[in-house]
């Protein structure tokens, strides 16, 4: 299929959503997942969420979890 002119209406139809709405999605659900390893971290090491780094272990396996393409 060939769209003319906006390329948007053709992304729905063939995907089934929009591409910024698609986006936004993918943005709020990374946003939680990290929020939420954030908070267990936090929990486990009895400190404040708002100055816990992330460890790299756990970062490999938000990357694998969150929502690809």
């Amino acid at each position: 299929m060939i769209g003319f002119a906006q390329r948007d209406m053709i992304d729905r139809f063939l995907h089934g959503v929009d591409p910024e709405m698609y986006a936004y999605v993918e943005q709020i659900i990374t946003n939680s997942i990290e929020y939420t390893a954030r908070e267990i971290v936090a929990g486990i090491t009895n400190v404040s969420s708002g100055s816990v780094t992330i460890p790299v272990s756990l970062g490999a396996v938000i990357k694998k979890i969150q929502v690809t393409k």
